[in-house]
Parts: structure tokens; C-alpha cells; sequence
């Protein structure tokens, strides 16, 4: 599934029947300094240090044995994130996110990737 927002918040439904990692990308219209997107009820958050270029686009994977932050112009920043950042999953069920920056939030749009799992016998 997928979803893409130039709101600034959003609910996410995980349909699932455990929580699911998720990729995330953000884009730049314009500059942006550090970008963040929190999780309001469970307070998790992932926030990059960071100013973004007009056109940068950062990509968040939250997997397990596959976690990365990634930009098309600088390459990893795993460095960049904010100590306290958490590579949150989705739970089952409803999922409030919101995503903000210190400056230029106004120029931030979000695309968020995840895939329900069900559990089988």
C-alpha cells in the first residue's frame, strides 16, 4: 500500500495482522531543515539533521536487517539522524502521522510505502 501527502498530518490504516516496517520518502519543493515524522499517540519519531536541497529527495526504510536513510544528492545519512529517533513501524489498526521540519515545512511532501502482514499457518 501506499500514500502520499502534502498534509502535514495523516492516518494511516495497517489492516494487517502485525505491525509493518515502512519506507518513507521525503521531497523538497524547496529548502527544508530538518525534516521530521512523529508518531503523536506512541511519541516515535525519526528526525534528519539536515538541510534539504530543492529537489533532494530522502529515503527512510524502517525493515528489520534493512534499516537506511538515504538522499539522491548526499548518499547515507544514517549520521544525520536525531539521537531519541526511532525507526518506528506501523501498528495494527489506525496510525496518526505527522510530518514537520524546523524551517520550510511548507515546501515538504511525503510518500509512505508499507505492505500489511498476516500471519499464516
Amino acid at each position: 500500500m501506499s500514500y502520499k501527502s502534502d498534509s502535514l498530518m495523516t492516518n494511516l490504516l495497517n489492516e494487517g495482522d502485525v505491525n509493518t516496517p515502512l519506507k518513507i520518502i521525503l521531497k523538497a519543493k524547496n529548502t527544508v531543515v530538518n525534516p521530521k515524522i512523529l508518531n503523536p499517540y506512541t511519541k516515535e519519531y525519526i528526525e534528519i539533521t539536515k538541510e534539504m536541497k530543492k529537489g533532494e529527495e530522502i529515503t527512510i526504510t524502517t525493515h528489520m536487517g534493512n534499516k537506511r536513510v538515504t538522499s539522491n544528492l548526499d548518499g547515507n545519512l544514517f549520521n544525520n539522524l536525531k539521537i531519541g529517533s526511532k525507526f518506528m513501524w506501523l501498528n495494527v489498526g489506525d496510525n496518526l502521522i505527522r510530518y514537520s521540519a524546523e524551517l520550510g515545512e511548507e515546501n515538504l511532501s511525503l510518500e509512505i510505502y508499507y505492505t500489511p502482514y498476516y500471519l499464516g499457518v
